[in-house]
């Protein structure tokens, strides 16, 4: 029974101390989604943006292995895909999202 006390604890911190920064989380993957819908190729149905995750599908003309090298190249990891899925977590600031955005324009150019 000591890893249903363990468990329990993850829980117990997840409901008291984590329920603040999921409002950061989503806030974040909101900003992501709409800066990713101001860049060409990218769309993002921002009424499907309700937790901290954001899907991109992405025109033809994007090179995603491209990018997801060159993004890797400045210590950011994406896996590339179409769509693309990304996740905001509490690891995740809004300068980091800042810099993601900036850092995929400059790429798209």
């Amino acid at each position: 029974m000591r890893q249903a006390g363990i468990l329990a604890a993850a829980g117990k911190l997840a409901l008291t101390e984590q329920v603040a920064q999921l409002k950061v989380d989503h806030a974040n993957a909101n900003k992501l989604a709409l800066g990713l819908n101001d860049i060409a190729g990218f769309h993002v149905n921002t009424d499907f943006v309700q937790t901290n995750i954001v899907f991109a599908k992405l025109d033809d003309s994007i090179n995603i292995n491209a990018i997801a090298e060159s993004l890797s190249k400045d210590g950011i990891t994406i896996t590339p895909g179409n769509p693309i899925r990304f996740v905001t977590h509490k690891d995740i600031s809004s300068t980091d999202i800042d810099t993601l955005l900036q850092k995929i324009r400059t790429l798209v150019g």
